[in-house]
């Protein structure tokens, strides 16, 4: 039907404006759709036919029952009449409610002319209509058997002709629709009406169904009774279609009226009387729905009627009014800001005006404290030195205020268009890969905001340090970011400051770290807030670990349970008992050592707050040096007197062996019997000055004069002295080298060395055992140790000292060679033995070794480079051409200074009788005197004498002053020359008292490079 080009097809509401209609009324009536909808159907009826039109559109609204009436087109020509058939049945909506008018018509021209030529084309276009209607038309005798039906009818059921004519009417009529049960086709047959429009569903081939609307009319013969009945039926799916939308936008309108968040009132244009209003007008205003409708807005006081004119003035102009701000009061009387549109439109044949708007009071006041506040911010950055920076990341458009540029010596102006690149052109490149990184996580959504600190470049081209913060503040729904706001601040001071503290506190680290004393700062409550390296060292505990307690975690009691109540008292009292004052504590350590310490505290303030730094120093090693010492000083004082002792033996034994020699010599022909008698008193001055060396050598005041010396010949002279030693329990076992091993050392020190050995081996076996000592040859690859050494040599000689005792255990062996360890009860060890033998061996280019177990033994294994065999001179520059003659006498002048009268003229008979020529003195001072005087070859002096210069002293004016003068120097006890430092005496040539006319012979020929026999 809706391509019908026979029938109009129209649906309006109950005011007569278009909702549907088909192309056949478009094209005869409006040529578009457009120019149909929503506009009244009297425009397209002719002005003397619109109150027939009026008339039945009302009563078909107001009975329901169906209308026909004829008028005429509306035509620009008055002297055109086109005439239409119509036919009116009310339409209701899903709740029963009458909503519009079906609308059926089409063209008659035969209704209003007697011309029988018109009415034979009448005729032809009626039988045309039957053939080619665009709806279906059927013709059945009133008991449902089809007459004729026309093609449209077919192909709108879905049959053929063959098909349809096996069926009656009822057979495709939906069964509730069907002529039995409709009481207007009953009337119908009974002739009290002649037609009737009814709609109904017709069952179609497939079994489904279409609305259709039937008209239905008698056709009677010439009996009066019913020949047959007409029945056209139009296609109603495109106005079921058009109810539906028509429903769905009715109850759209009214989802959107009423729930709307926005309010919306309806009201007429003329009156203001407002005919509908939504929820949220009421919300807003205060007034009910009851309240509202009926009543204009004059009259709720919502407008003054002035206002509400010059609205109206601009709506009756403009038609529509968008986003404008009103002041409107609500029902308590206070103001309300709406943001408002109004619109003027048609509805029901009359105008109306749709006011929507929102209530932006909230919004205006916020507004207007966001404007304050940002005022208030912008006078807060006038002052500071913070620029603000907006992105707009979709378009790379950037924002910039006059501070940002101000930072780097611009103005904003000077900057041009800004955009991502006005952003990283001033950054150092050296920092953008870090920047962009940190950036890029923010924009991930990985980071809550974005916080770097980079470096840029100033118009005057110095660099700049910059702290800029910003954050994502819009993203778009794929979470992508759309707006980002920062901020970036000027925060070169700062750095300059940062780097300044980092200096500082570099500089304090290495000043903490260098002080060997345990340092803590503490605050006014005893805790810890920093310590140094020496402070884990002392106490054992890591910085970390003590950071945070209570500083009484390093005292034992009862100062760790009385230390929070010292310092309460001093917070109290003021009273300082520690606090710039030295004193001794004992400290804790993290395994729970005690030890004794020396404390000293400072105070001093920061912020307002008090602080102290203590300093501890541990002095356990401080206690038991002293310790040491005061036996070390007992042992000293010892040795004096045993050297002192020795000193005056020895210038007693030197007497009486001079003297001794000289009578022997005077009665070497005399007889046999006092020959011998003389021998043997010399060989007991001889023990006697054996016991001195010994004696010498138990107070350690021999001097270091290393010579050529044979180290089997050295120690198998010690067997005695060792087996005295070591006692009688002990087992001793000798192992020499089977050829002469030459060394070059001091052999008193040697001596010394196997002694303390011996002794401490013997003290370790607990006077049973074997002490076994070795000499042997080895090559230097068994010291890899002395492999990088300037002095490697070649061959060692390897002195093995082992025993049989209880061995050093593992964590006593590291510390052995430490001056004062001992592990000796009190009185019976100083622990400086081994300390005295590493450094013996050690000022001889040797090497030590020690191997021990735990009641198994020890070894300790010294290794010397071996020397030839043959020793070179000591002094080279004493060597001269050629020996005198052995008939021929010396002639030279010698000094003799010595502070024994005794030993003076022992030596000047002993030196005239060699052809000297001799002058003595008693002191230094005299010989000084008489070297201004005469002229001297030789100096033979001893050492200890009294007076201000001795005879070293004596030795180094004469070396300086007269350097071609000889010098030899005699001692029964040179203890000053340890004291002073001098470490041998080869530069002066060294006698040792009591000496033999041979010894003193010999020594002079060395001085002089020549010889002479007795």
């Amino acid at each position: 039907m809706t391509n019908s080009e026979v029938y109009y097809y129209v649906l309006t509401n109950l005011s007569g404006e278009y909702l549907y209609t088909n192309d056949w009324f478009k094209y005869r009536f409006a040529k578009t759709h457009a120019a149909l909808l929503y506009h009244s159907a009297l425009n397209f009826i002719h002005p003397d036919d619109r109150s027939v039109y009026l008339t039945a559109l009302e009563e078909c609204a107001s009975t329901s029952k169906l209308i026909r009436f004829q008028c005429r087109k509306h035509s620009n020509d008055p002297e055109v009449n086109e005439w239409t058939e119509w036919e009116f049945s009310a339409w209701k909506n899903e709740d029963g409610m009458y909503a519009g008018v079906l609308q059926i018509g089409h063209d008659v021209v035969e209704a209003k002319s007697n011309d029988p030529d018109l009415k034979i084309v009448t005729e032809n276009l009626f039988r045309s209509t039957f053939e080619h209607a665009a709806a279906g038309i059927a013709h059945f005798y009133p008991n449902g058997k089809w007459l004729r039906y026309n093609q449209q009818f077919q192909e709108l059921l879905g049959y053929s002709k063959e098909e349809l004519e096996n069926l009656t009417l009822d057979d495709v009529t939906h069964p509730e629709d069907r002529n039995s049960n409709s009481p207007h086709f009953s009337e119908l047959l009974n002739g009290t009406i002649d037609k009737y429009s009814v709609e109904k569903r017709l069952l179609k081939k497939g079994g489904t169904y279409v609305w259709v609307i039937a008209h239905l009319s008698a056709i009677y013969n010439q009996n009066g009774n019913i020949d047959y009945i007409v029945k056209v039926v139009q296609d109603l799916s495109a106005i079921k279609k058009a109810e539906q939308k028509f429903i769905e936008s009715e109850e759209k309108f009214k989802k959107t009226f009423f729930s709307n968040p926005s309010f919306m009132i309806l009201s007429e244009q003329k009156s203001g009387i407002i005919v509908e209003a939504n929820l949220a007008w009421t919300e807003i205003f205060g007034y009910s729905l009851e309240e509202t409708i009926g009543r204009n807005s004059v009259d709720l006081g919502i407008l003054e009627l002035e206002s509400r004119a010059q609205l109206l003035e601009i709506l009756e102009k403009d038609k529509k009014l968008k986003n404008f701000e009103i002041n409107i009061k609500n029902k308590s009387g206070e103001t309300k800001t709406v943001l408002s549109s109004a619109e003027i439109f048609p509805y029901k044949g009359e105008t109306y005006i749709l006011i929507t708007g929102i209530d932006v009071s909230e919004r205006r006041k916020l507004e207007e404290d966001l404007k304050i506040e940002k005022q208030r911010l912008t006078d807060i950055l006038e002052g500071t030195n913070v620029g603000i920076w907006e992105w707009n990341i979709p378009t790379g458009e950037v924002f910039l205020d006059e501070r940002w540029a101000n930072m780097l010596g611009y103005k904003l102006a000077e900057l041009g268009e800004t955009n991502l690149n006005t952003l990283t052109k001033f950054t150092l490149k050296d920092d953008l890969n870090r920047i962009n990184e940190i950036m890029g996580h923010h924009l991930k959504g990985e980071s809550p905001y974005y916080e770097a600190e980079f470096r840029m470049k100033h118009k005057f081209g110095h660099t700049i340090w910059v702290l800029d913060r910003a954050k994502v503040t819009k993203w778009s729904e794929d979470k992508e970011p759309l707006f980002m706001h920062g901020t970036r601040q000027d925060i070169s001071e700062r750095k300059r400051h940062e780097a300044s503290l980092i200096k500082n506190e570099i500089r304090l680290k290495t000043i903490l770290a260098t002080i060997i004393d345990a340092l803590l700062i503490i605050d006014q409550n005893g805790i810890i807030q920093k310590c140094n390296l020496a402070t884990e060292k002392t106490f054992g505990y890591t910085e970390s670990e003590l950071v945070g307690q209570n500083v009484k975690i390093l005292m034992p009691e009862p100062d760790h349970s009385q230390h929070d109540q010292y310092l309460k008292r001093y917070h109290t009292t003021g009273i300082k008992k520690i606090i710039g004052y030295g004193r001794q504590i004992i400290g804790r350590r993290k395994n729970g050592e005690n030890f004794p310490a020396e404390l000293s505290v400072t105070e001093w303030e920061f912020s307002g707050e008090k602080y102290f730094t203590g300093t501890i120093r541990d002095i356990s090693n401080k206690i038991k040096v002293e310790e040491q010492l005061k036996q070390s000083q007992k042992l000293e004082a010892l040795g004096q007197i045993a050297g002192g002792i020795a000193h005056d033996f020895n210038n007693i034994l030197a007497i009486v062996s001079g003297n001794l020699e000289l009578i022997q010599r005077k009665i070497i022909d005399k007889g046999e019997q006092f020959t011998k008698q003389i021998g043997s008193a010399l060989k007991a001055v001889e023990r006697g000055s054996q016991l001195t060396q010994k004696l010498l050598a138990f107070a350690r005041k021999q001097p270091v004069v290393p010579t050529l010396v044979e180290i089997n010949q050295v120690i198998s002279n010690m067997h005695e002295i060792l087996e005295r030693v070591i006692g009688k329990h002990i087992q001793i076992q000798f192992n020499f080298y089977n050829k002469p091993l030459y060394l070059f050392l001091d052999k008193n020190d040697m001596e010394n060395t196997i002694l303390n050995l011996a002794i401490n081996a013997r003290d370790a076996m607990e006077n049973t055992g074997r002490l076994i000592i070795t000499i042997d040859q080895v090559q230097k690859n068994i010291l890899p140790e002395l492999q990088n050494s300037p002095d490697l040599q070649e061959n060692y000689a390897e002195i093995s000292v082992i025993d049989t005792g209880k061995g050093i255990p593992p964590n006593v062996l590291e510390k052995i060679y430490e001056p004062f360890f001992t592990t000796k009860a009190v009185g019976q060890g100083t622990g400086l033995g081994l300390s005295m033998i590493y450094t013996f061996v050690k000022h001889f280019n040797g090497h030590i070794k020690v191997y021990s177990e735990v009641d198994v033994g020890t070894s300790f294994k010294l290794y010397f480079p071996i020397m030839e065999e043959s020793p070179k001179k000591e002094n080279p520059a004493a060597e001269e051409k050629s020996s005198n003659s052995s008939g021929e006498k010396y002639s030279e002048h010698v000094l003799l200074v010595d502070d024994e009268e005794g030993i003076i003229d022992i030596a000047e008979s002993l030196l005239s009788d060699l052809g000297f020529a001799v002058t003595a003195v008693l002191s230094a001072d005299d010989a000084l005197k008489l070297l201004q005087k005469e002229s001297f070859d030789l100096l033979i002096s001893d050492i200890m004498m009294p007076g201000e210069i001795d005879g070293l002293a004596l030795a180094e004016i004469v070396k300086k002053d007269y350097p071609n003068m000889k010098i030899i120097l005699t001692s029964g006890f040179p203890g000053d020359l340890r004291k002073r430092e001098y470490n041998d005496l080869t530069e002066f040539h060294f006698l040792s008292k009591p000496y033999k006319a041979k010894e003193l012979e010999e020594t002079i020929q060395k001085v002089l490079g020549r010889k002479h026999e007795l």
